[in-house]
């Protein structure tokens, strides 16, 4: 279903709103004035209001989305993860039954389909699409401002030839979060169907199998120097969004999220620095997806 909210033809005519969002939050965050967490005024804002909008969610409900996709990403409470994607899909659900989702979104699309889609079911499609369409792009565009801000070498080389950009988003997505805190090691649960030989180890149908994308993204024998950030390397394609079957559909629209703000920021903040020691920043060892927990910066 992410397919249809992410095609190509969708994806041309959300890049003069998604503009428009980016100056919004760039107009907040200077007013704001310095200094501030880029997290939470940028890196969180930005993608629960696209994947709002492409759902057609009021933009009066972001702070509630937040505060459920918050909820559902809590790895040490399970009640309260199930609490929150139950009230998620309850209110989506309500949404479009009662017709006050934005006319044009995913949820009134499955609404007004003519094969029939039962309400309940819009809620689980809708909690699903925001919970994965958004969170996962927060940590990705936090992680990539902290790596231009400490690499401000490869911040210039982009603000000087801006066709540099997109190497920089690939770049920043296979370094992931190389050098914060994060408490814990990356890997994404899946079950095995048959029985594999992994490298000589034996797996079992119904064993659980980590797969950690990020020790592949960093695997010497692939790429140079694998835990330095640089823009100009030519093995930089990376596993971040999976592979084969398995490639996230949302993959564009995250690369279309950062490439717009960061083809914002660089030239509108020239100055922007850290406001705080590399070694004090923190990831989030309580949700999911991890993520900064702040990135306090000046200008």
């Amino acid at each position: 279903m992410l397919h249809t909210i992410v095609s190509p033809a969708r994806l041309r005519e959300l890049r003069g709103s998604l503009d428009e969002l980016v100056t919004r939050l760039l107009d907040e965050l200077e007013a704001a004035g310095p200094p501030a967490d880029f997290v939470d005024l940028v890196a969180v804002p930005l993608p629960t209001m696209v994947i709002c909008r492409l759902l057609g969610v009021p933009e009066k409900d972001l702070a509630k989305c937040r505060r459920f996709t918050e909820a559902i990403a809590d790895a040490r409470d399970e009640q309260r993860s199930a609490a929150g994607l139950a009230a998620l899909v309850a209110y989506l659900g309500k949404l479009a039954a009662r017709g006050r989702a934005e006319p044009g979104g995913l949820l009134m699309r499955l609404r007004e389909a003519p094969f029939g889609v039962d309400d309940n079911v819009i809620g689980h499609i809708g909690a699903s699409l925001m919970f994965t369409g958004h969170h996962t792009t927060v940590v990705a565009i936090g992680y990539m401002a902290l790596h231009l801000l400490t690499n401000p070498d490869q911040r210039d080389a982009v603000a000087a030839d801006p066709d540099k950009l997109t190497a920089a988003v690939e770049e920043a997505l296979r370094v992931g979060n190389v050098g914060v805190n994060t408490g814990g090691g990356n890997g994404i649960p899946t079950y095995a169907r048959s029985e594999l030989d992994i490298a000589g180890t034996r797996v079992r149908p119904g064993e659980l199998v980590l797969l950690d994308t990020g020790a592949a993204n960093h695997d010497r024998t692939v790429y140079a120097d694998a835990y330095r950030f640089d823009i100009d390397r030519s093995d930089a394609a990376h596993l971040t969004f999976g592979h084969g079957r398995h490639y996230c559909p949302g993959a564009p629209l995250a690369r279309l999220e950062m490439q717009a703000l960061f083809a914002q920021l660089i030239p509108r903040f020239p100055a922007m620095r850290l406001a705080a020691e590399v070694a004090e920043l923190r990831s989030h060892h309580d949700q999911i997806t991890g993520g900064l927990v702040a990135l306090p910066v000046t200008w």
